[in-house]
């Protein structure tokens, strides 16, 4: 068995010394917020680029209605149906989800 080497063991020394603040201020800086990320979703759909689109619909999913209704539409156009049912659940929408023709 290999040796690990002793730079190995001291990845976390970085970490020890760092502020938490410093990180959340970072992690804030970087991340959008779930409006800003329904936003670059539906730019992200609206050039076919759907699988980024879902990532950021799940994401911006926390933050309100809407992304949970884009997903619900996204799913539904994969033929996800039963996937395309849960998100419309989450939705605000007190109505059934529609039938989707066979």
């Amino acid at each position: 068995m290999s040796q690990l080497p002793d730079f190995f063991f001291r990845l976390d020394a970085p970490v020890d010394h760092v502020q938490l603040a410093a990180v959340a201020d970072f992690v804030t800086e970087q991340v959008p917020q779930p409006r800003s990320a329904l936003v670059l979703a539906c730019v992200l759909q609206l050039t076919d680029t759907s699988e980024g689109a879902r990532f950021w619909w799940e994401y911006a999913a926390v933050g309100g209605q809407p992304a949970a209704y884009c997903l619900y539409l996204h799913h539904l156009a994969l033929g996800e149906s039963e996937t395309a049912n849960w998100w419309h659940r989450q939705t605000n929408d007190v109505q059934p989800s529609p039938q989707v023709p066979e």
